[in-house]
């Protein structure tokens, strides 16, 4: 859409190929971008010439940079990130235990199918 070559170039191949059978296709994509437009330029105000950012000196707009989504914060390694940065010193091993037993939903399995006598050798 802004004119570059798709991430994932498959996908849309397979949606192009599809599109004859998905008869409202393009009234979801029209429907999905008037409803962001409304975000969008909420989201880009600032940026418009006599915007809050214009006004600013260059030196003011660097120490104000941040990355413009919370990407870090996303997926295995940015979950890790985030932990690590509140509890320094746990390690590795420990992390990873306490992400596995919150992925897997181990406490709901073990109040489900363990007996109590499995809960005390716990």
């Amino acid at each position: 859409m802004d004119g570059k070559e798709w991430e994932h170039p498959e996908v849309i191949t397979a949606i192009l190929k599809k599109s004859p059978e998905l008869s409202h296709l393009k009234s979801l994509l029209v429907a999905y971008c008037k409803g962001a437009e409304v975000t969008w330029k909420r989201f880009t105000i600032e940026f418009a010439p006599g915007g809050v950012i214009s006004f600013t000196s260059a030196e003011d707009q660097k120490k104000a940079w941040m990355p413009p989504t919370n990407d870090v914060n996303e997926g295995a390694l940015g979950s890790y990130r985030v932990f690590i940065w509140k509890k320094p010193k746990t390690s590795m091993h420990m992390y990873n235990a306490i992400a596995q037993y919150s992925w897997n939903q181990t406490e709901a399995f073990m109040q489900q199918h363990f007996t109590e006598a499995e809960h005390a050798f716990i």
